[in-house]
């Protein structure tokens, strides 16, 4: 499939999540779209547009990959519908590593920050790349215990925004960085306004990338527990640290893998792991 059949596929899948969300549909929609980013004219040919669409990546550091194609990640193709395109700044490499997902609330503790910070430190000292959404509270400190234990920054941050955009802005460094040494990911492009749903799908591509998901600090009506129904549906462990905080104490009621204290974290990780066969 040539990159602007994808685009269009893309679009349509956009479409549908409008329609599912109840929103309009977005003046635009498919190639029309395209060229105004672009500013040009729509009279150019599909060869045209995509010539002109990668040397913008070109120039910007962008790689996108499309599924079954080199580097699309593989465990993306389990989720119901995989993103049609995926678009990437950084090294893609680090999903060849084991990956644990570091996730939890943008309104955490200052107990729940120094584990998250602590997780990450641990992660990529046990070998690890941390995936996580690039919010703030749990994600950020646990990407930035990463990226404080290692050079080679072995993150990898997974935005429902555009490639471009940084969102929250006050991230903008982390977001830098990532983008530099480790790994930012989006389906969407840079034409693509965001949504308040594209983060829910967002949560499906951390799931799915995660080899285990780690939730720190998270409340009862949390997008954290989006994320974990999908990994649960993709079979993946999940471990939750002993806090108070009302979602851990469900977690724990309903089974998870409880994480007492962080020195223990990684050795109950590589058990698990074993044990499933990863």
């Amino acid at each position: 499939m040539t990159l602007i059949k994808s685009i269009e596929s893309m679009e349509n899948v956009e479409y549908q999540r409008n329609r599912s969300f109840k929103l309009r549909r977005s003046p635009g929609i498919g190639l029309k779209r395209v060229h105004n980013w672009l500013n040009q004219s729509q009279n150019l040919t599909p060869r045209d547009t995509e010539k002109t669409i990668l040397t913008y990546f070109s120039k910007h550091g962008i790689g996108v990959c499309m599924p079954r194609g080199p580097n699309y990640p593989e465990s993306l193709l389990k989720l119901g519908v995989p993103p049609k395109l995926l678009f990437f700044k950084g090294n893609l490499g680090h999903l060849q590593k084991p990956t644990v997902g570091i996730i939890g609330s943008r309104k955490a503790s200052p107990i729940g920050l120094k584990l998250a910070r602590g997780l990450g430190e641990q992660a990529a000292l046990s070998g690890f790349s941390v995936v996580s959404g690039l919010a703030m509270g749990i994600d950020t400190a646990a990407i930035k215990g990463s990226v404080s234990a290692s050079p080679s920054t072995p993150s990898v941050g997974v935005l429902g925004t555009a490639i471009t955009q940084c969102y929250p802005a006050n991230n903008y460094s982390l977001f830098r960085l990532l983008s530099q040494k480790g790994c930012l990911i989006s389906e969407y492009p840079p034409w693509f306004k965001t949504r308040p749903y594209h983060f829910i799908f967002r949560n499906d591509i951390i799931a799915a990338l995660s080899d285990v998901l780690i939730i720190v600090e998270a409340g009862l009506r949390s997008g954290t527990f989006h994320t974990i129904q999908t990994a649960l549906e993709l079979s993946k462990p999940i471990f939750v640290m002993d806090l108070p905080a009302p979602g851990n104490q469900k977690l724990i009621q309903e089974g998870a893998y409880v994480i007492r204290k962080l020195p223990d974290a990684f050795d109950l990780i590589f058990e698990s792991l074993r044990v499933n066969g990863v």
